[in-house]
């Protein structure tokens, strides 16, 4: 949930308990390239909440420490979901959609500035994207993951793309 929306996030923020450890409904930690990424969840149920399929509202906080055990950063996001269940649930089902998120939706955005692609005219605008996820396709195909890297090496040399097209046949 976004600033966009003040009167719902305002149902959605009073509905919750108070943003303390004591009240937390599940705190998962986890290590990544020596950071520790803690991320706390706090559930509520969405009952009055003016949304459709509302079941629950919750507010998670991530908080990134770096090695020295200095904080690097803190996010608090809101949300609403038609989904219930535990916490813990909610939680795993949160970082499942960022994973995809950043797996599909990043790599467009800002490897290829989908967002910023002025093709409206006609029938453009949906060749572009078909032509974009064909190309990330055939990376992934070709058993690459990292694809900026890819993409970037490709750019540097365009003799490599014959190979990349021939990695990815079946």
């Amino acid at each position: 949930m976004k600033g966009n929306k003040p009167a719902l996030l305002a149902a959605i923020t009073s509905r919750l308990p108070a943003a303390t450890t004591a009240a937390s409904a599940h705190t998962d930690t986890e290590r990544r390239s020596g950071y520790r990424v803690t991320r706390t969840i706090w559930i509520a149920p969405a009952t009055g909440v003016d949304f459709p399929g509302a079941a629950v509202v919750f507010r998670l906080r991530r908080d990134v420490y770096a090695p020295d055990g200095q904080r690097v950063s803190k996010q608090i996001v809101h949300g609403i979901t038609s989904l219930s269940g535990a916490a813990a649930d909610l939680l795993t089902y949160i970082r499942t959609h960022w994973w995809i998120e950043n797996k599909v939706h990043w790599v467009r955005d800002v490897l290829f500035g989908e967002d910023t692609h002025h093709a409206w005219l006609g029938n453009v605008a949906h060749a572009m994207a078909s032509l974009r996820n064909l190309t990330i396709a055939l990376i992934r195909l070709a058993g690459h993951y990292r694809i900026k890297q890819v993409m970037e090496r490709h750019h540097a040399d365009k003799m490599l793309i014959p190979a990349l097209l021939n990695a990815s046949r079946p």
